[in-house]
């Protein structure tokens, strides 16, 4: 499933939990950090836009999911 819940991801998790949902993507997340964790230890997944090259916050994002950003596609 992939959602975009602009300020509302914790309610969109909370009815994805509900739901029993094995599977989903947070697409352009743009949420609280602390939120990450939890995403991460049901399975869920988020992406970032394009910005996490550039902004600090999606910056954080990706650092906190273990991942790097390759902006030249190597």
């Amino acid at each position: 499933m992939n959602l975009h819940c602009l300020d509302t991801w914790q309610k969109a998790l909370d009815i994805l939990l509900k739901k029993d949902v094995p599977r989903a993507l947070f697409h352009r997340y743009t949420g609280p950090l602390n939120l990450l964790e939890k995403l991460s230890s049901v399975g869920y997944f988020v992406s970032i836009n394009p910005m996490g090259v550039i902004q600090k916050r999606h910056k954080e994002v990706v650092r906190l999911n273990g991942c790097t950003l390759d902006i030249n596609g190597e």
